[in-house]
């Protein structure tokens, strides 16, 4: 007899101590997740939610419970072990208690996480804000986890960027305000590395010893030292100052966790070898690196991760006759097409739901959802991901029913005066 599904299309686990349940660390107990790819997902997700949105109670948070949903006959999720609850008693059934902006960064991470579902999203009737679920299947979330580094999730989300000992911390210090960390090499240059994935978005070379910040480029105001700025998917970045950068990094490369960097270096205002290191939100305010350190439970100074070597290409074998294609899928190309049209999407009309398309949907899914809170949108959107003229139309009747949030002229363009209207997070570049 085949085991029964959960709603989102997961077979039960029988019970607790199954070999099929993993552990994740965000949340109490354990074996309280699906093992492989849903660990790998919900633990990355988690991560994120915890540094972007607020800090998670491992008590007061859980996973996989075999259970029904209240009041029903059908399992719930988490009897799947692909759910979790996160900060249970402060974020009770039934209540919206996150404030405008945290709604806005869990918005944004579902962008980033497409084939995750919150419970925030759901009507007043079943709002569940604690609930966070998988909502693809086990073959779309298995390609997803590999964008994160793969299921065995080898990768941790933070390193240390250098290894050292920290000899100057954030804040006010005689002479001023020290934006950054200072991790001291003992003398002698390091090793830098990337503490965070992200793309690098500013380098500057050539400083010399000595230069101070008001001669020549430099990496932001008041920073004397050669360096790289790094801008993450979130939007925050961070500082690497008084390094060489590699000869071969370019602005607009993609750098992984542990990627290397560059060196250390005396370039600018120094007394030695140390690297300047700076978090910065992504409204350009600077952070205390020491929050990052704490959160990922990383200590500043320790040797940093380096990821492994990629493998050697494998024999060259003689080209097959006909390319193995992925199938072209008319709905999907109908789908993609209609996105283009109306939503000025951007996505390559192959046919292929790839994870560019799976962050389009997610978005759109967040966009129709914020349209159904407004009177002016009737009859209300289905919450399909499909934004073809039934949603481009809904987009115009909140523009026009409302100039004071969206403006005085309804354009059917959901651009940055819409996006704040609804509170849901820019459109994903997809192109």
């Amino acid at each position: 007899m085949s085991a029964p599904i959960t709603p989102n299309g997961w077979a039960v686990v029988p019970d607790y101590g199954d070999p099929a349940l993993g552990t994740l660390d965000a949340v109490a107990g354990r074996g309280n997740v699906l093992a492989g790819d849903v660990a790998a997902v919900l633990g990355a997700f988690c991560a994120d939610f915890a540094r972007e949105v607020e800090p998670i109670v491992k008590a007061d948070s859980w996973g996989y419970a075999p259970r029904k949903q209240h009041g029903s006959d059908r399992w719930s999720n988490h009897a799947s072990g692909t759910a979790v609850d996160l900060n249970a008693s402060r974020r009770p059934e039934f209540r919206s208690t996150y404030t405008a902006a945290q709604k806005v960064a869990i918005r944004a991470l579902l962008v980033r996480y497409p084939v995750l579902r919150w419970g925030g999203d759901w009507s007043p009737a079943e709002l569940d804000e604690m609930h966070f679920e998988i909502a693809a299947s086990p073959a779309v979330l298995a390609t997803f986890a590999q964008t994160l580094g793969g299921g065995a999730m080898a990768a941790p989300r933070m390193t240390s960027p250098v290894q050292g000992y920290v000899s100057s911390r954030y804040g006010s210090r005689s002479g001023g305000f020290h934006a950054g960390l200072d991790i001291a090499g003992g003398g002698v240059s390091r090793t830098v590395r990337a503490a965070f994935a992200g793309t690098v978005e500013r380098i500057v070379r050539g400083r010399a010893r000595g230069q101070s910040a008001s001669i020549g480029a430099v990496l932001a105001p008041g920073r004397s030292g050669n360096g790289v700025v790094v801008r993450n998917p979130d939007g925050e970045r961070q500082l690497y100052g008084h390094v060489t950068a590699d000869a071969g990094l370019k602005i607009g490369d993609n750098v992984g966790v542990g990627d290397r960097l560059g060196v250390t270096d005396l370039s600018g205002v120094t007394t030695g070898y140390h690297l300047h290191f700076e978090v910065w939100t992504a409204r350009g305010a600077t952070r205390n690196p020491e929050i990052d350190f704490r959160t990922f439970d990383v200590t500043p100074g320790a040797a940093p991760y380096v990821p492994a070597a990629p493998p050697a290409p494998a024999p060259s074998k003689p080209a097959p006759s006909a390319p193995t294609q992925q199938a072209r899928d008319p709905k999907v190309l109908a789908w993609q097409q209609r996105a283009n049209r109306y939503g000025k999407a951007g996505l390559v009309e192959d046919g292929v739901k790839g994870s560019k398309s799976l962050r389009w949907e997610a978005w759109v899914r967040q966009l129709q959802t914020a349209l159904n809170r407004w009177k002016a949108v009737a009859p209300k959107l289905v919450v399909d991901g499909d934004y073809g003229a039934v949603t481009d139309n809904a987009v115009y009747q909140a523009q026009k029913a409302n100039p004071a949030r969206f403006g005085p002229k309804p354009d059917r363009v959901v651009g940055p005066k819409t996006v704040r209207a609804l509170g849901i997070p820019a459109k994903p570049d997809v192109s």
